[in-house]
């Protein structure tokens, strides 16, 4: 090979290495799963926010990692915890707004995340059949997270078989309750369910157009969920630092610069005003 032709390649390895890109690494689990990557360009990432004249925030999610938590977990060193995960999402409970059906960890693990600065969401898991029991399952979280500045969106947990086989409209209905009501009182909703419910049976626009966010729980290598979500699911048997035994583990996949509650966009958002919100303040 010509020396020019070496130097030409050299010339143009340098150029791209120097580059300034904004990568979605998913980088490797811990099983050895190769998670993929997603890459903007600093010119992608202005031509999104293009109102701007600067535009210099990281969308590497690669660092961005968090745990779903609950009594299952039992007593957590959050000491620990908080060097190892940059987000968590707690549950607070199950079913109807009954205080025997709270999440007997809820109080601690959100006192202690509260407490060290740990941005944290909460989700519910549902046994609702209609929408007057996902009335009062929202009711539910509202009066457990009452009093605490939420980072994260508060999710409601579909899994059951048994509302699997109830009709599209009833599902809608009994999502759309608990979502409104959670909107209605100041926060930011979103839905968990696994990749199958995904693709199955939360395929109407209002689960995207509405402002909730959406979890994807699928324990592959790639999430296999084609659509939008903010947080993907990736493993039910991570291990982290000051947690005895087996996690959840997330990744968050917004290329957003940091975690808080104005990252996540209010009723009639859209996600670049948000993410502009999130680093400017007032989007213009």
């Amino acid at each position: 090979m010509k020396k020019s032709m070496v130097w030409l390649i050299v010339g143009l390895c340098f150029i791209v290495l120097s580059k300034t890109v904004y990568a979605n690494d998913r980088g490797w689990d811990e099983n050895g799963y190769d998670q993929g990557m997603e890459i903007w360009t600093e010119v992608e990432m202005n031509a999104e926010l293009s109102d701007h004249e600067v535009i210099l925030f990281s969308a590497d999610t690669s660092k961005i990692k968090g745990i779903d938590v609950s009594y299952a977990q039992a007593k957590i060193d959050w000491e620990t915890v908080k060097n190892e995960v940059d987000f968590v999402i707690i549950r607070c409970g199950y079913g109807d707004d009954l205080t025997e059906q709270d999440d007997v960890r809820w109080k601690y693990n959100a006192d202690e995340c509260a407490r060290l600065g740990i941005p944290f969401g909460v989700y519910l898991f549902s046994y609702a059949h209609s929408a007057a029991e996902a009335k009062s399952e929202a009711e539910h979280v509202l009066r457990l997270i009452d009093g605490y500045q939420l980072s994260l969106p508060v999710y409601y947990d579909l899994e059951l078989r048994s509302q699997e086989l109830m009709s599209s409209s009833a599902k809608k209905q009994m999502i759309k309750t608990f979502c409104d009501t959670i909107t209605e009182a100041g926060y930011r909703a979103g839905i968990y369910a696994n990749a199958y419910w995904w693709n199955t049976f939360l395929t109407d626009p209002i689960y995207h157009t509405s402002g909730w966010s959406q979890w994807v729980a699928h324990y592959s290598s790639q999430c296999g969920y084609d659509g939008d979500y903010s947080i993907w699911q990736y493993s039910c048997t991570g291990r982290v630092n000051g947690i005895k035994g087996d996690v959840d583990m997330n990744y968050w996949v917004k290329p957003f610069s940091k975690l808080n509650s104005d990252c996540f966009p209010a009723n009639g958002e859209s996600e670049k005003e948000a993410m502009s919100n999130a680093i400017y303040g007032t989007f213009y």
